[in-house]
C-alpha cells in the first residue's frame, strides 16, 4: 500500500507579528523612525565618496548586478519587518512601489538620454533612500535597552575607526565593507536586538553590491577560467565534436578561432547572481533549516554547471552558423543571450530542487497522512 504526504504550504509573505511585548507610543514610533531615517541618511553622505567608486564598478560585467540589490535587499526588509497597524493595503503598496520607481525610473532615462553621471547617481540614491524610508515607516519598533544602544554606538564607531584605516592605508576593501557594520550600527541604535534579529540578513545582503578584493577576484576568476575550460572541453569530446584546450582556450575542430573563455564568462557574476538570489530565496521560504542548508550549499555547483552548458551551447551553435554571411552578427547575439539563459536555467534548476526537497522532507505539524488508490481509504492524523 503506498502513502502520500501533504506537503506543508510555502509562505512568501511578511513573517512579522504584531509585537506581544511593551509596545512603544505613536509619537515614540514616529521619533525612532525619523532617527533611524536620517541616521541612515547620514550614513550614506559619509560613505558617498566610496559608494560613488562602488558604482563605477557596476559598468563592468562582472558586478553588473550591482544596481539591483539595494531593491532585493529592501524586498528582503519589507518582508522580515514587523507589521505596523497590521497587514498594508494593496493600494498603499501600489504608493510604495511608485515612490521608490519613479526617481529609479528617471534614473533610467537619465542614464540612456542624457548620459549625465552626476544626475543619474542622484536619482538612484534618492530612490533607494525613499525606499528604506518607506519600508520601515510601516515598522513596529520596540522599547530598546540602554545598553543595545551603546552596542550600536561602538559598531558606528568602529565601523568608521575602519574606513579611516582603510583610507589611509589604501586598503579600499575596508573602507568599503565597514559600510556594513555601521549600518548594523545604526540600526541597533534606533531599533535595538529586536530590529537586528529581524534585518542583519537583509543589511549583511547589501555587500553583494560590492566588488571583490582584487587578490579574492583574480584567485576566483583563474580557478572558474580552467574548471569552466577544462569541463566545457570534456562536455564537447563526450558528444562528439573535436576539442582540446589551451590555457583557458578552447579549439573546436569547426571553428575558425579559438572560444577564449575571459573573466566576463568564467562565471564569477553568474556565481555571485546566482548566491545572492539563493541566499534570497532561503530568508524568504519558510522551510526546515536542512532545507535550506542544501540550498545553499547547492548554489555554487548549479551556477558552475550552468556556466559550463553556457559555454557548450555557446560552442554549438557557432559551429552551426560558421561561414555564414552574418556570422559575427550571430556570434554577438548567442553571446549575450546565452548570458540570460544562464539565470533562467539556473533559477530552474534551484526551483526544481527545492520541489524535490519539499516531497522528500515535511516538517511535523498538522499534515494528513492519505492512503492512495485504496477503496475505503481514510485519512490518519500525524501527532
Amino acid at each position: 500500500m503506498s502513502s502520500t504526504l501533504a506537503p506543508r504550504p510555502v509562505s512568501f509573505g511578511t513573517s512579522g507579528s504584531a509585537a506581544s511585548g511593551p509596545s512603544l507610543s505613536p509619537g515614540e514610533q514616529k521619533a525612532t523612525w525619523i532617527a533611524l531615517v536620517s541616521s541612515l541618511f547620514v550614513l550614506m553622505l559619509v560613505y558617498w565618496n566610496e559608494l560613488t567608486v562602488t558604482k563605477d564598478y557596476w559598468s563592468d560585467d562582472t558586478y553588473s548586478h550591482g544596481w539591483i540589490i539595494p531593491f532585493f535587499a529592501m524586498f528582503l526588509m519589507w518582508s522580515k519587518r514587523q507589521p505596523l497597524d497590521g497587514p498594508v493595503s494593496k493600494e498603499t503598496e501600489n504608493k510604495i512601489l511608485m515612490a521608490i520607481f519613479i526617481p529609479a525610473g528617471l534614473a533610467v532615462a537619465s542614464y540612456l538620454f542624457l548620459d549625465i553621471p552626476a544626475i543619474t547617481w542622484s536619482l538612484y540614491a534618492t530612490s533607494v533612500m525613499i525606499g528604506l524610508a518607506l519600508v520601515f515607516r510601516y515598522h513596529e519598533f520596540e522599547p530598546v535597552e540602554m545598553y543595545e544602544r551603546w552596542i550600536g554606538a561602538v559598531l558606528v564607531i568602529g565601523s568608521l575607526s575602519l574606513r579611516l584605516y582603510g583610507t589611509y592605508y589604501d586598503k579600499l576593501y575596508w573602507d568599503r565593507f565597514s559600510l556594513i557594520p555601521a549600518m548594523l550600527g545604526v540600526f541597533m541604535l534606533a531599533g535595538g536586538f529586536p530590529i537586528i534579529k529581524r534585518m542583519w540578513a537583509s543589511i549583511a545582503f547589501f555587500a553583494f553590491m560590492m566588488p571583490l578584493p582584487s587578490k579574492v577576484e583574480h584567485f576566483l576568476l583563474g580557478g572558474l577560467q580552467k574548471i569552466a575550460a577544462a569541463a566545457s572541453t570534456t562536455v564537447l569530446q563526450i558528444l562528439g565534436v573535436g576539442a582540446y584546450r589551451q590555457g583557458s582556450r578552447i579549439n573546436v575542430d569547426g571553428l575558425a578561432e579559438a572560444l577564449e573563455v575571459i573573466g566576463a564568462c568564467a562565471g564569477l557574476r553568474m556565481l555571485t547572481i546566482f548566491c545572492a538570489m539563493v541566499i534570497a530565496m532561503v530568508l524568504l521560504i519558510e522551510r526546515p533549516w536542512w532545507d535550506k542548508l542544501i540550498l545553499l550549499l547547492s548554489a555554487i555547483p548549479i551556477a558552475l554547471v550552468t556556466n559550463i552548458i553556457r559555454i557548450t551551447v555557446t560552442a554549438l551553435l557557432y559551429l552551426a552558423v560558421e561561414g555564414s554571411p552574418n556570422q559575427e552578427m550571430y556570434h554577438q547575439w548567442i553571446h549575450d543571450y546565452a548570458g540570460f539563459a544562464m539565470i533562467i536555467i539556473a533559477a530552474g534548476i534551484m526551483l526544481f530542487e527545492y520541489k524535490i526537497l519539499s516531497w522528500l522532507f515535511v516538517e511535523e505539524g498538522d499534515e494528513v497522512l492519505h492512503t492512495a488508490g485504496m477503496r475505503g481509504g481514510m485519512p490518519i492524523g500525524r501527532n
